[in-house]
């Protein structure tokens, strides 16, 4: 029988598995996937996010236990 960690294996090349990013620019969180969704808050220059995928420019991560996205433009690979 296969372990659940080998079904995580056989996703898109644009979901990633928990990746650390970086905001390089002051951005606005969405609660979706676009700039049409509503704001979730902001994060400055310099904060950590721990991504877990970005499809279509957006990147999604994990904050106070909502899913909030974040322009795949304003972060950085760490």
């Amino acid at each position: 029988s296969q372990s659940s960690e080998d079904n995580l294996t056989d996703s898109s090349d644009e979901v990633f598995t928990q990746q650390n990013m970086s905001s390089h620019l002051p951005a606005t969180l969405r609660t979706g996937p676009g700039n049409n969704y509503s704001s979730a808050g902001t994060v400055r220059k310099g904060n950590l996010i721990l991504v877990v995928s970005i499809s279509n420019n957006w990147a999604k991560f994990k904050l106070r236990n909502n899913w909030v996205y974040i322009s795949a433009s304003s972060i950085k690979k760490l």
